[in-house]
């Protein structure tokens, strides 16, 4: 279904000949009744003019005569299906209308609404002839919008997740062959990809549809699992030299209670706003939210049940003077928690 000027026309170009012609056309559909028949036309009135022009200009007797703005409003018939289509040099599935996907990919091109071709990523939209200028919101419009928005953050995320994992690197631990925590925080990072990948796999249990924006889900369980890992590692080293002669047991004991406590109640208050947030009427920013709530609480069980117990694994390994990436060689001096000797890189 179509609703634009043409229709007073009828869609036909044979009757499009004169100005004189055009504008007695107009003047006789503007003078009718809404859904009325107009005998001189042969058509019916669907609509007012008004709806379709803009900035209309009439003449000293009120016909109109000129317009700035023409507007067409296209409806489809989509019969979407499960399909493979290609982008690009890319080949994705998903549920589609095939025809109508490729159909309004040539419309946006030819129309010239955007510079490239939005599956065609090689070809250039050339300007239409006749000196109009077309803007055009179509179907796929948020979706293409929305995809070069998240292409073009690409490299920023990436720059993002490099220097997170970097700062990680660097200050878990200390400055210390024994005490530098590199192991752990490989271990931080095998939980972070956990949660991911648990909450993919249960979102899409749940019959959850996956969507660009969920893109930002890592990014976010990077960020929290890297705040929870520090956490439960300062707190460890507290009471490692609180508690100088105490047992590995009651050190994560000690450690639970203080920085579990602490890392427990931020994942449930971010948990539970994201799923809050669910509720929204927007179907992508909804089950973005999904997604991240469910990540987060994932992210929580596995620091509590993956990491503490790594964590209690590099006790052991402290006590008995091993160094960090080479636990099966003993360090020579004594390397005291509370005393790092100023070397990670090197065996001193």
């Amino acid at each position: 279904a179509m609703q634009s000027i043409l229709g007073v026309f009828g869609y036909n170009p044979s009757l499009i000949i004169s100005d004189t012609q055009v504008q007695d056309r107009i003047a006789l559909w503007e003078g009718a009744s809404k859904d009325s028949f107009i005998p001189a036309l042969g058509v019916r009135k669907s609509f007012e003019l008004a709806d379709v022009l803009g900035g209309i200009g009439r003449d000293g007797s009120g016909r109109i005569v000129s317009a700035e703005v023409f507007m067409w409003f296209m409806f489809l018939l989509e019969d979407e299906q499960q399909v493979k289509f290609k982008i690009g040099d890319s080949v994705e599935e998903g549920i589609s209308d095939p025809i109508v996907t490729s159909w309004e990919a040539e419309a946006v091109c030819i129309l010239s609404v955007q510079e490239k071709h939005p599956t065609k990523k090689s070809t250039t939209c050339s300007q239409p002839s006749g000196g109009l200028k077309y803007t055009g919101l179509f179907q796929r419009s948020f979706g293409d919008e929305f995809g070069s928005a998240v292409r073009n953050d690409v490299s920023k995320l990436g720059i993002a997740y490099a220097l997170i994992i970097v700062y990680l690197f660097l200050n878990l631990g200390k400055r210390d062959v024994v005490h530098s925590m590199i192991v752990m925080s490989i271990g931080c990072i095998i939980c972070v990809g956990l949660s991911f990948s648990g909450s993919s796999g249960l979102a899409a249990l749940f019959g959850v549809k996956n969507n660009p924006l969920n893109n930002n889900v890592p990014f976010l369980l990077l960020g929290l699992g890297v705040d929870d890992a520090f956490v439960l590692v300062a707190e460890l080293a507290r009471h490692m030299t609180q508690n100088v002669g105490a047992e590995t047991v009651e050190l994560i004991a000690l450690t639970s209670k203080t920085g579990g406590a602490s890392v427990m109640i931020t994942s449930i208050t971010d948990a539970l706003a994201f799923m809050v947030g669910s509720s929204t009427s927007l179907p992508a920013l909804s089950a973005f939210c999904v997604y991240a709530g469910i990540g987060v609480l994932l992210c929580f069980l596995f620091q509590i049940f993956l990491f503490l117990p790594l964590l209690a694994l590099n006790v052991q390994r402290t006590k008995a003077n091993r160094y960090d990436l080479l636990c099966c060689f003993k360090s020579k001096h004594e390397h005291p928690i509370h005393d790092p000797k100023g070397c990670c890189c090197c065996l001193c």
